[in-house]
């Protein structure tokens, strides 16, 4: 729950390497400049178990050990399972006598340094059922292939709390392959019980009844919560006091807001439809006298915690964010990530603000262009 802008997409191979691609939102394959292929989406106790907790195997040609489930096989809580070692995650969900992936994050290192990466933003329990990524539990065990197309899982109970998974990463056009051998542990009471269900719709509330607002929950499910009173764009406390749209805070805010759920700018009359870093989801810009206006010369913000700094193209002038750390040279993605007197220019570099009249505050050589930025104040960026 963070403020604003970025996305991306493209194919290339820089080793033998390959992905696949389902959604949430489908996007694309990408390359960086490591040679690191991925493929992303804008879509632990217990007993008698048949490998060793959070172990993987990669590129071997001995066969895969399986786990297997307690005896008798233990009565699991219902509820959903994680797992995570700071790289590599996974999230699934009891359902019924089913088991449902939610969202898998995996990664493995071929030759020469190629990385594959097979990885999809969380899906709600009516998605996971749509995409045939859920199995049946017999004696105690589970399997769901097709991931991705070609990746497996299978998982065992192992206690009310635990199943161990084995996840098989195996693209089709292999860079390399790895196996996961881990336990997933209990994380919350939200299940799939409601799996055949159509989800609500965030962005019309559809499917939710009178008087109930539609929003993404802290797992990214979407649930029908009683509307509130607050309007869109005021400050709030808590999830639920929203007449439409989620509370929360971006980065940028000092405090919540009551943010509506958009898909386009159309969406926004009173601002601009923002990315979520991270997230298949956009949001609409608060309007614009939720923000105090500045000089952006002057650096005029009431608020100590405060600086000025363009904003985009809908607010014109400038306005007082939340203070940023970034200095001069260092990357950024939106204007509040830098340091007091200088602002993100191109969505990627701290540029110094200066007077393009020649006054303070001025850049650091004194061959250095001013490049006009807000020329209403007389104000741009050194271009040095």
């Amino acid at each position: 729950m963070r403020h604003p802008w970025l996305l991306l997409v493209a194919l290339l191979w820089a080793c033998s390497g390959g992905s696949s691609s389902d959604e949430p939102t489908d996007t694309a394959s990408t390359l960086d400049g490591n040679g690191v292929l991925e493929d992303t989406m804008d879509d632990q106790t217990g007993s008698d178990a048949a490998l060793p907790s959070d172990s993987t195997t990669e590129d071997t040609q001995q066969p895969i050990e399986y786990p297997v489930p307690a005896q008798p096989v233990p009565e699991l809580a219902p509820g959903i399972y994680a797992w995570s070692d700071g790289t590599n995650d996974i999230m699934i969900a009891t359902g019924g006598d089913s088991i449902f992936l939610l969202s898998a994050s995996f990664q493995c290192e071929g030759n020469e340094g190629c990385l594959f990466s097979n990885n999809f933003s969380p899906l709600s329990c009516n998605k996971a059922y749509e995409k045939g990524y859920h199995g049946a539990i017999a004696d105690g065990v589970f399997v769901i292939e097709g991931i991705k197309g070609t990746d497996k899982l299978v998982g065992a109970i192992q206690g009310t709390d635990t199943i161990a998974l084995v996840y098989e990463l195996k693209p089709e056009i292999p860079c390399c392959t790895k196996t996961f051998a881990l336990n997933a542990t209990w994380d919350d009471s939200e299940n799939c019980e409601d799996f055949d269900q159509p989800d609500c719709d965030i962005y019309t509330d559809a499917n939710c009844e009178e008087g109930l607002n539609c929003i993404l929950n802290e797992n990214e499910q979407p649930v029908c919560l009683v509307a509130g009173e607050v309007p869109v764009g005021e400050t709030c406390a808590t999830q639920g006091v929203c007449l439409d749209g989620k509370c929360m805070a971006l980065s940028n805010d000092d405090k919540n807001h009551c943010y509506k759920y958009c898909q386009s700018n159309a969406d926004c009359p009173d601002g601009s439809c923002l990315t979520i870093t991270g997230s298949p989801w956009k949001v609409c810009s608060l309007p614009e006298d939720q923000y105090d206006k500045c000089n952006i010369l002057d650096q005029d913000c009431a608020d100590p915690n405060q600086a000025c700094y363009t904003y985009s193209s809908v607010i014109n002038d400038p306005i007082c964010l939340k203070v940023g750390t970034s200095d001069k040279g260092e990357q950024c993605t939106q204007s509040s990530d830098c340091k007091e007197g200088f602002d993100c220019i191109g969505g990627s570099t701290c540029r110094r603000i200066c007077s393009t009249a020649g006054g303070e505050p001025s850049c650091d050589s004194p061959f250095a262009s001013c490049v006009p930025l807000v020329p209403s104040q007389g104000a741009g960026y050194c271009g040095e």
